[in-house]
């Protein structure tokens, strides 16, 4: 996990995600190179975290009990 936070730490973030004006929690990460975000997938599914593709260069964890996880060792950025 200390991989999966150094990642979101440089480059990733935790946002509030609206839907029907609820909001909820989602990682994402962002990156130009096809092979880090490959580094970030492989880690997310070796720890059990369920993340997908936003678009060509973003990925994100939303799902519930995934952010939970996160949440559990990513703590604030400094």
């Amino acid at each position: 996990m200390p991989f999966i936070r150094g990642l979101i730490h440089s480059d990733g973030c935790r946002v509030l995600n609206w839907v029907n004006s609820t909001p909820y929690p989602r990682y994402h990460f962002s990156n130009a190179s096809d092979d880090i975000r490959g580094l970030f997938g492989r880690a997310c599914d070796r720890f059990g975290v369920d993340w997908r593709p936003n678009n060509a260069r973003n990925l994100s964890v939303a799902r519930r009990d995934s952010v939970r996880l996160l949440d559990q060792f990513i703590g604030p950025k400094h």
